[in-house]
């Protein structure tokens, strides 16, 4: 249930107006492109995130551009309490967080004659990212100092139950095992990883959400 989505190769681009109503400015920013995406899970926490974009140009005016404005949604913000990660298929209970890195690889380049790029490029998509999580065994070392392929997968799950998102990597591989060195309490294992393309899902990342 709910919507599906998969890299792709179609360009949508957007505008963000930046309002100052209190001195009757407005900051247009056209032909805009979402070119990287950062997500912190941590534990106890509101789930955090970050967009890059990249734009064409900006333009300025003393009333705003937008016609009609949809005021902001007031549900519940998705924290780590609730929801359920994967590694490998298994449930993980160990994970102490996790960070997730998206990148379009997208540029703007100028033309001569033109005072603003013409177009956002195209660049090569990419995940990766970094899962951390008390040293209790030696399985998730493992998978690295053995070259493992494994897959990861993120279910947030709001407080009514209802709504979800649910991020997918078919295909990861460890690039890294750090353990670090604490005085007390207990070790933690860092390993970073890279989403691979899977030949079955037809892309590195699956994200879904409920229907709005």
């Amino acid at each position: 249930v709910g919507r599906r989505l998969k890299a792709g190769t179609e360009l949508k681009t957007y505008s963000f107006e930046r309002a100052f109503t209190d001195i009757n400015e407005y900051l247009l920013y056209r032909g805009c492109a979402v070119n990287a995406l950062k997500l912190s899970i941590q534990p106890g926490e509101i789930v955090t995130g970050s967009v890059t974009l990249l734009g064409k140009d900006m333009v300025q005016a003393t009333a705003s551009h937008a016609t009609t404005v949809t005021p902001a949604g007031t549900g519940s913000p998705f924290d780590a309490f609730t929801g359920t990660l994967l590694e490998g298929g298994v449930v993980v209970a160990n994970v102490t967080g996790v960070e997730l890195d998206v990148s379009n690889g997208r540029s703007t380049k100028g033309v001569v004659g033109q005072r603003s790029p013409t177009e956002v490029h195209e660049g090569g998509f990419a995940v990766s990212g970094n899962l951390s999580a008390y040293f209790q065994d030696g399985t998730l070392l493992n998978r690295f100092i053995n070259e493992e392929e494994s897959s990861l997968e993120l279910l947030l799950v709001d407080v009514n139950g209802v709504d979800f998102h649910r991020l997918y990597l078919p295909r990861i591989k460890y690039t890294g095992g750090d353990l670090d060195n604490p005085k007390e309490g207990p070790v933690v294992l860092s390993l970073p990883f890279t989403a691979l393309l899977d030949a079955t899902a037809g892309t590195s990342l699956v994200y879904q959400r409920s229907n709005p």
